[in-house]
């Protein structure tokens, strides 16, 4: 089971990853990132967030930006 500080806001995704706000929320409505709805709230699991900086950094995945 998730306990909150598993899940993370735009904000803190953002903090996390090191990049803005607007770029963590682009990647979501570009269905980059999976995110989970609780009504209007969006959140983000932190593995997923870490599976990202791995397969980034093994080269599996083209960087995002750009």
């Amino acid at each position: 089971m998730l306990n909150e500080r598993q899940l993370l806001t735009a904000k803190e995704a953002a903090e996390f990853l090191s990049v803005s706000e607007n770029t963590i929320r682009q990647w979501i409505w570009q269905r980059r990132l999976p995110v989970i709805r609780l009504g209007r709230a969006v959140r983000l699991k932190r593995d997923d967030l870490s599976q990202l900086i791995k397969r980034c950094t093994d080269n599996e995945l083209v960087p995002l930006e750009g």
